[in-house]
């Protein structure tokens, strides 16, 4: 429960909808989309938190680096062709954090577009070294600035 607000300002996906209702022409799906978007995935971290936590003890999941991946590991089914599990999970890990990036990179080239009134092209091309050669911390940052 600490931990929820932190994380919840991120997990509301604010800045994904208010992007949605400046483009989409009707409204009422983007409400209904929005909810439906946030309320699977909350419903299965909720399912996931739960498991996790009732199968692993509460220091276990603290010590442990990736608490789910511990936890679907745990679980062997022998006799079957993939005995492995948790290569599903790390796959769908690897094409979360692929789409997050490229809907963000698509909102801000698209965002350029209506504040400079450029071409789409030019905005992708000039956000290529932005997005990929930025600093990943603040340290680096503002040692970049001076």
């Amino acid at each position: 429960m600490k931990g929820m607000g932190s994380g919840t300002l991120s997990f509301l996906e604010l800045n994904f909808s208010s992007f949605l209702f400046g483009v989409v022409k009707n409204q009422n799906k983007v409400k209904s989309g929005a909810l439906i978007g946030f309320f699977i995935p909350l419903i299965l971290y909720i399912i996931t938190y739960v498991l996790v936590v009732a199968t692993l003890t509460v220091p276990e999941v603290i010590a442990v680096t990736w608490p789910t991946i511990s936890f679907i590991q745990s679980y062997e089914v022998t006799g079957i062709f993939l005995e492995r599990m948790e290569l599903f999970l790390l796959i769908t890990w690897i094409l979360q954090f692929f789409l997050t990036h490229a809907i963000y990179y698509y909102f801000a080239a698209e965002g350029m577009t209506k504040i400079f009134s450029n071409s789409y092209t030019t905005n992708l091309i000039v956000l290529v070294p932005i997005v990929f050669f930025w600093p990943k911390s603040l340290k680096t940052y503002l040692k970049f600035l001076k």
